[in-house]
Order: C-alpha cells, then structure tokens, then sequence
C-alpha cells in the first residue's frame, strides 16, 4: 500500500486532472516518496530472487503490481537493476500473463 500510494498522485496530478489543475511539483515529490519506499525492496532482491521464503509469493504479487503500475506510468525506468530483473521475472510468469490479458492498458 505504501508504494501505490503516491502513484495515485503521480496519476492524478500528472494524467488525470485537467491541464490547468496539473501540478508537477505533486508529481515530482510524489515520484520522490514513492522511491524512497522502493529501498527496502531494492535491498531485499539484491541477490534475491524473490521477496520472502526464496519463492514465488503473495508478497510478489502485491509489490508486483505496483512496480508493474510504475513501468506503466514512466517510472520503471529508474528501477535499480535487481529490482528490474526481478519485475522481468514475475511479468514473464504465465500467470501474469492470463491475467494481464483480461485487463485494459493504461496506454488506451
């Protein structure tokens, strides 16, 4: 939850807002906050290859979703290397794949 948090601000005040109620300092801050959340997980997955009990997890899927919601968003870019490799594997996971297709893309 911590790390959806200030996506929904990047998304709001960046995307979702008419032009002149954007704020790019929000966004800015915001993208801040939500890569200071980001240092636990990018220590956990430094020779990790997962997040808990060297396996597949629910705690994957939750943080996941919200990295797969930053690269979605423009902010995987400067995901550290681990943490990148990491989201590559969970995304090239079947299961993923089943259930991204019954979605619709942000980009749409």
């Amino acid at each position: 939850a911590t790390l959806t948090f200030p996506q929904t601000l990047v998304l709001r005040y960046g995307r979702f807002e008419p032009a002149e109620r954007r704020q790019k300092q929000v966004v800015e801050d915001y993208t801040q906050w939500f890569f200071s959340r980001l240092k636990l997980v990018n220590a956990r997955l430094d020779g990790a290859e997962y997040l808990c009990a060297g396996r597949f997890t629910a705690a994957d899927i939750a943080v996941g979703y919200a990295l797969y919601l930053a690269d979605v968003i423009g902010l995987g870019a400067h995901l550290k290397p681990q943490t990148r490799a990491w989201l590559e594997r969970i995304t090239a996971r079947p299961a993923f794949a089943r259930a991204n297709a019954h979605g619709t893309s942000f980009a749409e």
